[in-house]
């Protein structure tokens, strides 16, 4: 099993849309939830759930993250592992809160995560491991 602390670059993610999902969901219950949700694309994290998403030489893996009193943690439980050269690309753009990191990969499928905004140079970072051949 990958150990986290490994990873040549690592970051903590969200599905695309939990900021916006936990925003609206506060201000307006069910329906500012649903709405939080238009438009999203499926990945591998439910909504609101931590990922920490590690590149390794060979790998890439996401594992289970959680909510610590003040920051995020880490955990050795890996949702999934796929080797790196399955990625076609990966990119980070900007956000007023939150980043987003986009994972392309070969088969067309597309994943996209929210960063915090403090955590933007590990994201790009990630970014530019996934992108090296």
């Amino acid at each position: 099993m990958p150990d986290p602390d490994q990873a040549l670059a690592a970051t903590f993610v969200q599905s695309r849309g939990s900021f916006r999902t936990q925003l609206a969901g506060g201000l307006g219950g069910p329906v500012g939830a649903a709405i939080g949700t238009v438009g999203l694309r499926p990945n591998p994290l439910p909504p609101a759930a931590i990922g920490y998403l590690g590149v390794f030489e060979d790998d890439v893996v996401l594992f289970r993250g959680k909510r610590g009193m003040t920051k995020y943690k880490t955990t050795n439980e890996v949702i999934l592992s796929f080797p790196r050269t399955d990625v076609a690309s990966a990119t980070v753009r900007g956000g007023v809160v939150t980043v987003i990191l986009t994972v392309s990969f070969t088969d067309g499928a597309t994943w996209e995560f929210e960063v915090a905004r403090v955590a933007a140079g590990q994201a790009r970072r990630v970014a530019e491991l996934l992108t090296l051949p």
